[in-house]
């Protein structure tokens, strides 16, 4: 029902990661959350993958595949030591051309302006939800 898989398409004479052109859910511990909003964004035509579906873990997920993606929504509700490191590096990541990968965190759990500021300094920006 909902495409989880990141892997390799043969699209004519090249080889091409699947999450280009991408939306990457990624720390998503909610699978409802995941899947219903997975659902809407592929609704309004995007392609939207999730590795967690298929039990691969944050630190599973290549850069590559975070570098192939447009876009990159993580979710920070249940923040640890290992997943600020992974949110770290995924924002340290460059496209080909250099420019950033465009990453937007969000959270369920308001933690304070200055959490704010960290996420931002990062490169990511953050938004909470009810």
């Amino acid at each position: 029902m909902f495409e989880s898989t990141i892997g390799l398409v043969d699209i004519g004479d090249t080889r091409q990661d699947s999450s280009s052109g991408a939306i990457l859910l990624l720390n998503f511990v909610d699978v409802v959350c995941r899947h219903r909003l997975a659902l809407t964004l592929r609704e309004c035509r995007y392609k939207v993958f999730a590795p967690e579906d298929n039990g691969r873990s944050l630190s599973e997920i290549r850069d590559e595949e975070c570098e192939a993606a447009d876009f990159v929504i993580f979710d920070l509700s249940n923040i640890n030591h290992d997943i600020w490191l992974q949110l770290r590096r995924i924002c340290r990541l460059r496209k080909r051309d250099g420019r950033p990968v465009l990453v937007v965190c969000w959270s369920r759990v308001y933690r304070g302006s200055e959490f704010q500021l960290l996420v931002e300094g990062l490169g990511a920006r953050l938004l909470y939800a009810k």
